[in-house]
């Protein structure tokens, strides 16, 4: 009995270590892919001609960079909506945009907190910006747990209605940002995040995007 007892937490074990193994080479392949996408969808070239896409849209609807995340909705005529998660509108996601008698409406969910409701609407804005039809735009399958090309340049759209370019650019020059020591590279990550209202998720990827554009 002594003999079987042990055998079974022999084969225990190598069924947890065997699981381990493959959840570290999974994480390692999905890390990998991660590294190679970003290449593709965030090299200079492509990060300028989502900023251009922005730009065009801005000067065909009359609109400018300056105007907050609010003042666009609104001077868009773009209806917000919050509504619980578990809403026949949301179904379980945390925000969509509806085309409804040919005006938008965006749906978010109300426990999410400021900063991430957001950017929530910033992305659904993006889908807007993007002219996705039709509408609610379709989440595209995820490969590897990884969010689909699509929605990461739509994630890159909403991070630039939130914190444009030419306005970071200023930002991140006053403060001398490559100058400054760990400590001062973190404050003024919160300080922007706290002015702009964003996660500090928004301002670290900004800031790698900033100097991609500025790289010869």
């Amino acid at each position: 009995k002594g003999g079987k007892a042990m055998l079974y937490v022999y084969i225990l074990l190598g069924i947890c270590g065997a699981t381990i193994v493959i959840t570290l080479i999974t994480a390692t392949i999905v890390e990998c892919v991660k590294v190679v996408q970003s290449k593709k969808l965030f090299s200079k070239e492509k990060i300028q001609e989502y900023e251009n896409s922005l730009e065009q849209y801005f000067i065909d609807n009359q609109l400018s960079s300056d105007d907050s995340l609010e003042e666009l909705c609104k001077l868009n005529d773009i209806k917000v909506i919050e509504t619980p998660q578990t809403s026949k509108k949301l179904k379980g996601r945390e925000a969509v945009v509806y085309e409804e008698n040919k005006k938008y409406v965006i749906y978010v969910d109300e426990c999410l907190n400021k900063k991430h409701k957001r950017f929530a609407i910033a992305h659904e804005f993006a889908h807007i910006v993007k002219g996705d039809k039709p509408l609610p735009a379709a989440r595209d399958g995820h490969s590897l747990l990884m969010r689909s090309p699509t929605e990461q340049v739509r994630d890159y759209i909403a991070a630039a209605i939130l914190l444009p370019m030419d306005e970071f650019e200023t930002m991140f020059k006053n403060a001398e940002y490559d100058k400054c020591d760990k400590k001062g590279k973190q404050k003024f990550i919160e300080q922007v995040s706290t002015l702009k209202c964003v996660e500090t998720d928004v301002v670290i990827r900004r800031i790698i995007e900033y100097k991609t554009l500025m790289t010869d």
